[in-house]
């Protein structure tokens, strides 16, 4: 006898997100390319996602994608692994561009020591 699913009612009150700890895995330093480095989050210090990239668009603003696996069916992308809420999305996406930004100023700071000294 087949059982009947029962269907779970969205919470509508606000829910916590949990800690969002990135690192950035490697710089992309191709001349022309927008995707500028690869990422991994680590969700509440039990879960870990890899496979993020931070891309810049022709204006220079900067984005977060997700890991995603193209289609041999239709060929589109389709994300793994995904924020359910704007919250969360927002927490991974400052994490992210944050780390992002620090590795940027790491960088920078090892190029002027190496500029200093020769």
């Amino acid at each position: 006898m087949a059982t009947k699913k029962t269907t779970q009612k969205k919470n509508t009150q606000s829910q916590s997100v949990p800690s969002i700890k990135a690192r950035i895995d490697n710089l992309v330093e191709y001349e022309n390319s927008h995707v500028k480095a690869f990422a991994s989050i680590t969700v509440g210090g039990h879960f870990a996602i890899h496979g993020f990239m931070v891309c810049e668009s022709d204006e220079g603003k900067l984005s977060v994608l997700c890991p995603a696996t193209k289609s041999q069916k239709d060929g589109k992308y389709y994300d793994n692994a995904h924020p359910i809420s704007a919250a969360a999305r927002t927490a991974m996406n400052d994490a992210i561009i944050e780390a992002y930004e620090q590795e940027i100023d790491l960088e920078e700071g090892e190029d002027e020591g190496v500029s200093q000294t020769m």
